[in-house]
C-alpha cells in the first residue's frame, strides 16, 4: 500500500494535471503566429466537439496499427509524392474530379450505377464520421446534414441529394471549395438555360433557407465582429422579407464585396440562379437565355 500512494498517486496526479492543462478550458478558437515579426493572431472557431470525426479517424488509426492492419476510413498511398498531394489538397482541388454526378453511396453500399474507383472509398466512409451517422449511412440518410457548415465531405460524395446540381437549391454551399464536385456544377447552365426569366417568390424555401444561414456562415468562415454579425443579421432578414427586389438595392456582400448575384467562389453559388430577372442584366451561363431576349 506505500508503494502506491509513494510512486503512482503522485504520476497520477501529475497526469491529471497535464490532461488539464492540454484538454480543458477554451477550445473554441485557434491560434497563429505571424512568421515576420512574431505577433499571436486569433479568432473563434466553431464549438469543439470531442464525438465528432477526430476521434473516428483515431480509433480507424489504432485499429490499424493493432488490429485489423486494414481500415476503409484510411486512404493509402505508394509513394511520398503522392502521400503529400493528398495531404494538402484542399477541397476546391478534390472537386475538380472528372467523377461522375453522383451520389457514392450506390457503388460503396449497394455495388449499383457506375463504378466509382477505389481511392474515392475513404472519402465517401469518412463522410458520415464527418457529420455524426454511422458508417453505413446513405445519402438519404444524412440529408439533413447537408448545409452543414463543416459538411465539405458529404456534399462531395453526396452531390445529386446535396443539391449541387439543382439550379434551384439553397445556393449555400453549392461551389467546389465547400465540396460540390466540378461535374454536378457543370450541369446547373444545362438545366437553367430554357427556364424562364423570372424571379422566385419571397416565401420560396430555397431562398429563406439561404438567409437563414448566411450570417454564421459567413461569420465562420471569414470571421466577423459584433457589428458586422449584426449587419449581416439585418441584410438576411430585408432579404428574407423583401425578396430578390432587395438584390437591387444591396447588390454586394457585407464582409467581402462580391456581387450576390455572382456568388462567392468560397462559399455559395450565384444568386441569379434563384433571381435571374434582377440579376440577368448581361450574359451568364447562370442566366436562362430568355433574359437576353
Amino acid at each position: 500500500m506505500g508503494t502506491w500512494h509513494q510512486l503512482v498517486d503522485p504520476i497520477a496526479e501529475t497526469m491529471e494535471r497535464i490532461k488539464a492543462e492540454y484538454c480543458g478550458g477554451n477550445q473554441n478558437f485557434v491560434v497563429g503566429v505571424n512568421d515576420h515579426h512574431g505577433l499571436a493572431v486569433a479568432r473563434s472557431s466553431m464549438p469543439y466537439d470531442p464525438t465528432r470525426a477526430e476521434d473516428e479517424i483515431a480509433t480507424a488509426v489504432y485499429d490499424y496499427a493493432f488490429k485489423s492492419n486494414e481500415s476503409n476510413l484510411i486512404l493509402f498511398h505508394t509513394s511520398p509524392r503522392s502521400f503529400e498531394k493528398t495531404r494538402v489538397e484542399t477541397m476546391a482541388t478534390a472537386t475538380t474530379s472528372t467523377l461522375q454526378c453522383a451520389n457514392f453511396d450506390g457503388w460503396f453500399l449497394r455495388g449499383e450505377n457506375e463504378p466509382i474507383p477505389d481511392t474515392y472509398g475513404p472519402y465517401y466512409w469518412s463522410a458520415a464520421l464527418s457529420v455524426g451517422m454511422p458508417p453505413n449511412s446513405t445519402c438519404e440518410d444524412m440529408a439533413s446534414h447537408c448545409t452543414d457548415v463543416d459538411a465539405q465531405l458529404l456534399r462531395m460524395v453526396c452531390g445529386v441529394t446535396c443539391g449541387c446540381v439543382e439550379p434551384q437549391a439553397n445556393p449555400l454551399y453549392k461551389v467546389r471549395a465547400q465540396g460540390c464536385l466540378k461535374t454536378c456544377l457543370n450541369e446547373q447552365p444545362i438545366w437553367v438555360v430554357d427556364e424562364p426569366c423570372e424571379d422566385v417568390s419571397a416565401d420560396f424555401e430555397a431562398w429563406q433557407s439561404f438567409w437563414d444561414i448566411y450570417p454564421s456562415a459567413m461569420a465562420a468562415l471569414f470571421g466577423a465582429t459584433p457589428e458586422q454579425i449584426f449587419n449581416l443579421g439585418e441584410v438576411a432578414q430585408s432579404m428574407k422579407e423583401a425578396g430578390c427586389n432587395y438584390l437591387a438595392e444591396v447588390t454586394h456582400e457585407v464582409l467581402t464585396d462580391v456581387r450576390y448575384c455572382d456568388g462567392h467562389l468560397l462559399l455559395f453559388s450565384p444568386l441569379s440562379l434563384l433571381c435571374p430577372r434582377t440579376c440577368c442584366t448581361g450574359s451568364s451561363i447562370f442566366c436562362p437565355s430568355s433574359c437576353g431576349a
